[in-house]
């Protein structure tokens, strides 16, 4: 079976960058929260251990859709609107405090809170987030990005991978 474990899914937070900035609100905490409140349910945790301690792939999703909750990310919208091509661009900004809005502070990031937008809607722009994070860190530019060209990077970082090179 393919699963992820916690020590992966926290190495994945890292090098997507989720975790850099303590002022976000997205902690270690909350990272781990998200993968243990995604974890299908085990009856027997004795039995099955490698259930009860990782994320299969549907468990997989349903994490990445807890962070698009959390993530301090407003709405594309809202990033274009203040002159920023992507997620990206803007939390580049906020991180390096040249941008005058920072981080969101929305109630609705919390696991309790009512919720304003749908999750299809800040999964959506989490996702372009995150795509867009691994394209830069494969030695593209943000301002290159688009689907198709994510695409065939990705499929060619597949295609290394697949024959041993890294």
């Amino acid at each position: 079976r393919k699963t992820m474990q916690m020590d992966q899914w926290m190495y994945m937070m890292g090098l997507l960058g989720l975790l850099e900035d303590e002022k976000s609100g997205f902690t270690i905490r909350e990272a781990r929260l998200c993968y243990v409140f995604a974890q299908m349910r085990v009856i027997d945790d004795f039995k099955d251990v490698e259930k009860y301690e990782s994320l299969n792939f549907i468990d997989f999703l349903e994490a990445l859709a807890r962070c698009a909750e959390c993530f301090p990310l407003p709405a594309l919208s809202v990033i274009k609107k203040e002159g920023y091509i992507s997620g990206l661009a803007y939390m580049t900004a906020v991180r390096a405090d040249e941008c005058d809005i920072g981080y969101p502070n929305r109630d609705s990031r919390f696991f309790i809170k009512p919720k304003t937008r749908p999750l299809a809607l800040k999964l959506q722009d989490f996702l372009d987030y995150l795509f867009r994070c691994v394209f830069v860190h494969m030695g593209y530019s943000d301002e290159d990005y688009t689907l198709e060209k994510a695409e065939s990077a990705f499929k060619s970082l597949r295609k290394k991978r697949k024959d041993g090179g890294g």
